[in-house]
Formats: C-alpha cells, structure tokens, sequence
C-alpha cells in the first residue's frame, strides 16, 4: 500500500466538517510560513531602502561642501619653503605681517620671538606664515594692553622650532 491511497483513504473516510477544519488548519500554516519569510525580508528592504536614502542626502550634502572645504585649504600648501636663515626668514615674515619685532633669539635650533602689532589678526597671520614656513610653535603667550582709549596693540611671545 503507499502513501497516497492510505492519505486519499483517511481523507475519503473523513466528514465534511472534519475536512473543512483540516483544510483551514493547512491554509493557516501556510500562511503563517509565508509571513515568516516575507516580512521580516520586507522589513529589511524597508531598512536598507531608508538607509540608502539616508547615505543619499549624505552625499548631496558632501557634494554641496565641496566649495567650503576649498575654502578651508591653506594657502601654503603645495609651496616650497623660503630659502636663507631662519633668522632671515622669520625677520621677513615678521616685515611681511606689519608686526614689529622686540626680540630674536636663536639657540640650538630653538628661536625665542617677540612681536608687536596693532591687531591680533597681524600676530595670527604671521603664525599661519610661520607654519607654511615649516616652523613648529613651542610656546605662545599673546597679551592684549591698550591706553583704554580704544587703541589696542597685541605682544606675542613665542617659541618656535624649524620642523625636520
């Protein structure tokens, strides 16, 4: 006997209802494996989906900051350092950011510089160049003094170091 006909007969011998209730019982349990498979794979399509919008609006926004970034770049990158001393190069950038200068002092490759400027922009500007220049900050001391008349000038004090 194989298995077909002795299901067919158990079938067969089966009340209407009885059949009624396995059928529904079989419909319900392939719905419940269809429901199974399908949403939690919807669920991540739905995921993914968002997560690749998301990824989207990060890369307009990326492209829309192109323009700030070059901006951002500094202006001594891709330059050749200045040749001469480091006394002299120093002495000129210091010229170059209308900063006086009070005092140079240079001892095994350790400088001590002083400055004066009327803006704190010029003193600022100046260690910008100084870096372009291949020189490392060491110390820095900036003191604000004015005659409270609205007339500031700026003294910088700082420590510097040519970058090997």
């Amino acid at each position: 006997m194989n298995l077909g006909s002795s299901i067919g007969d158990w079938w067969d011998d089966l009340q209407v209802r009885e059949r009624r209730a396995i059928a529904v019982g079989a419909l319900l349990v392939a719905l419940v494996l269809v429901y199974t498979t399908i949403v939690p794979r919807w669920q991540l399509y739905l995921e993914l989906r968002d997560d690749v919008d998301n990824r989207r609006a990060d890369l307009a926004w990326l492209a829309d900051q192109v323009a700030s970034v070059d901006r951002l770049r500094n202006s001594c990158s891709g330059r050749a350092p200045q040749s001469g001393s480091d006394r002299e190069v120093v002495a000129l950038l210091v010229r170059r950011n209308q900063t006086r200068s009070l005092a140079f002092d240079s001892a095994a490759g350790l400088i001590s510089l002083r400055v004066a400027a009327d803006s704190g922009n010029h003193i600022l500007g100046l260690l910008g160049q100084l870096a372009c220049e291949e020189f490392t900050l060491t110390k820095l001391r900036i003191k604000r003094s004015g005659d409270g008349q609205g007339n500031a000038s700026f003294e910088a004090s700082m420590g510097l170091k040519r970058v090997d």
